[in-house]
Order: C-alpha cells, then sequence, then structure tokens
C-alpha cells in the first residue's frame, strides 16, 4: 500500500492505492473525524487478494486540508468525481463507511457512469440528527458560559463545555474548527432516504449488530429502499468494524466484490 499525494483544485490529496492491477478497484470513502490510514488492515488482507484498493483522505480529515468555505454533502461529492477522474479511473466499486456513506449515496442515486457495485457499511444519513441539539449546545452555552468564566469555576469551563456538547448529542460538532463546523452542520442535516430509491447498482449493506452510532433499524431503512440490495448483519460488530474486526469485514467484501 502505498501514500501517495494529488492536487485537486488547488488542495494536496492524501490517499493509499495498493499495487495490485487488473479488476476494477475499490474506492473507500472513510467516516467524520477519520481517515483512509484507519482502513489500513482491511486494505491489506484486499490488496493480498489482489483486489486494487484506493483510500482518500476526505478534505478536512486525515492529511487533507479542510476546505476555506463550508460544505455540504454535493461538494463532497463532486470532490470524490474530480479525485477518480485525476487519477484516470473511469470504471469503480465504491464502499462508504459512515459519514462517507452519505457522500456514496449522494453518489450513486445519481447514475454515475462507471460505478459497478456499491458498498454501505455502517451507512449514516436515513436519520438525519435535527439541528435542534445543536441549538440546545448554544441555549446552554450561553447561559452557563457567564457562570464559568468567574474564578474559580473557570478551570472547570472546558470540562463543562465537553458535557454540554456530549448532552446535546453533538460531541463531533464540538471537535470541529473553522469552516467545518457549519459543513457538520450541512451534512448531518440532510436526509437521504429520497435518494435511496434512485440507487440501481447492486448494493451490499454490511452492519454491526451492536452498532451504537448509527442503529440497525437504518441498515433494515436502507435495505428495504434500494431493490437490488442485499444486507449483512456482523453478529458482535459495532460501528467501526474496519478497526474492530478487519479479517471479518474484509471477508464479507472480498465475498460481494
Amino acid at each position: 500500500m502505498q501514500k501517495k499525494t494529488i492536487a485537486i483544485s488547488g488542495v494536496e490529496t492524501r490517499y493509499f492505492e495498493t499495487d495490485a492491477s487488473g479488476g476494477i478497484p475499490l474506492v473507500i470513502l472513510h467516516g467524520w473525524a477519520s481517515q483512509a490510514e484507519r482502513w489500513s488492515e482491511v486494505i491489506r488482507i484486499l490488496d493480498a487478494k489482489k483486489i486494487k484498493v484506493i483510500a482518500i483522505d476526505l478534505p478536512g480529515f486525515g492529511q487533507t486540508a479542510a476546505p476555506k468555505e463550508s460544505w455540504g454533502l454535493d461538494e463532497y461529492k463532486n470532490f470524490v468525481l474530480v479525485f477518480l477522474k485525476s487519477l484516470g479511473v473511469d470504471k469503480f466499486n465504491l464502499l462508504g463507511h459512515s459519514f462517507g456513506g452519505r457522500i456514496a449515496i449522494k453518489l450513486s442515486a445519481r447514475h454515475v457512469s462507471g460505478l459497478a457495485k456499491l458498498l454501505l457499511v455502517a451507512s449514516a444519513g436515513v436519520t438525519p440528527r435535527s439541528k435542534a441539539r445543536i441549538s440546545i449546545y448554544k441555549l446552554a452555552t450561553k447561559t452557563v458560559k457567564p457562570i464559568f468564566i468567574l474564578p474559580p469555576l473557570n478551570i472547570f469551563q472546558n470540562i463543562a463545555r465537553r458535557i454540554i456538547y456530549r448532552f446535546s448529542g453533538s460531541y463531533d460538532y464540538y471537535l470541529q474548527k473553522g469552516a467545518m463546523k457549519e459543513t457538520f452542520r450541512n451534512v448531518i442535516a440532510e436526509d437521504l432516504t429520497p435518494h435511496l430509491c434512485g440507487i440501481n447498482v447492486q448494493t451490499c449493506i454490511i452492519w454491526g449488530k451492536k452498532d451504537i452510532m448509527t442503529p440497525l433499524s437504518d441498515a433494515y431503512i436502507i435495505h428495504r429502499n434500494i431493490k437490488n440490495s442485499r444486507l449483512v448483519i456482523l453478529e458482535n460488530g459495532n460501528h467501526s468494524m474496519n478497526l474492530q474486526m478487519p479479517e471479518k469485514l474484509a471477508e464479507e467484501i472480498f465475498r460481494f466484490l
């Protein structure tokens, strides 16, 4: 597996590519607050099985710079298409995990030329997180912040802020900087359920039964709405099966491809 960079619209984009030649490459889109390198063990196993893999550090993650302005799923989708065109990839299989699944759904529903098969691994997007949760945080912050400015309570200010974010279900929002905060809000607000019926390529949905980030009920919604799909449930799998059980996940990916 080789670490490479390519300039996409002036942004140095890091990606990993295996040496396998022939066949249709598998393009991996990682989850939010993640990066391509966290798929290294799955990639290693697939490489040993002669599957060519390309895994991208999406803008704002890993070693790829964040967008200067806030993005939504359409911008990420277009970025992936430009990336593939820049590499000369005209036919590909696509795997999206969590946030990467959102991008994959948006891309696949547009009948993109060259897309052969789709894998959705613990994909987000069908139960959008309400902006009201972030509004709860903002309201709580305005109420609590003046209190924690005063000494000696000011030493607990960061701890209190983290607790409020976790309580409101918006800790990912808390971790973002600059334009990525608004990008996060744009991404989680979009319900992709209406796009599922527009996906016509053969699709494999892989889910962990013990996933608490994207519940199993989401998997059934996706499976029900994509006609040409199969659902694989990994009994002990959690949300990060690429780290928890890379061998089992790679086996299911290989079987489908």
